[in-house]
C-alpha cells in the first residue's frame, strides 16, 4: 500500500511539473519572492468588502500575519483576491485556512498578488 502511494504521488507531480512548465506566466518560487513586497506565512480571517480610492468596491481577505518572511506588514491586512486589479478570482482563502502568500502593495494600502493564483498557496499539515 506504501508503495502504491508514493508512486500515485510521484505520478501527481511529474503530471502538475509538465502542466506548470508549459504555462508562460508561471513564476519560479525565486521569482515569486523577488517580485513581492511581502512573503508572509498567514491565517484567513474572513471575506470583507472594502472601499478603494476611485469609489469602487472590492473583495479583500482578511488576513492575520503569522510569519514574515519577507518585507514588513502590520499583524492584520486585507489581500484583494478577487478583482480586475489582482487579475484573477482566487479560491482563497478559506477561513481558518493557513497559506503562504506572496504579495505586493498598493497605494491604496490594500495587497494583491504578484502572480495571479499562484500568490496565495494554502499550507497542509501532514496527516
Amino acid at each position: 500500500m506504501r508503495r502504491i502511494k508514493k508512486l500515485t504521488l510521484c505520478i501527481f507531480l511529474g503530471v502538475s511539473q509538465v502542466a506548470l512548465k508549459s504555462d508562460p506566466a508561471v513564476m519560479s518560487l525565486e521569482e515569486l519572492a523577488r517580485s513581492s513586497d511581502l512573503v508572509a506565512t498567514v491565517t484567513s480571517i474572513g471575506a470583507t468588502i472594502v472601499h478603494i480610492p476611485d469609489g469602487r468596491r472590492v473583495r479583500a481577505e482578511r488576513l492575520r500575519v503569522d510569519v514574515v518572511l519577507k518585507g514588513e506588514s502590520s499583524q492584520e491586512i486585507y489581500f484583494v483576491a478577487e478583482s480586475e486589479i489582482s487579475g484573477f478570482s482566487a479560491l482563497c482563502c478559506r477561513e481558518n485556512g493557513k497559506y503562504v502568500v506572496f504579495l505586493e502593495k498598493n497605494p491604496n494600502g490594500l495587497w494583491y498578488g504578484v502572480n495571479g493564483p499562484q500568490s496565495a498557496q494554502e499550507i497542509y499539515a501532514a496527516p
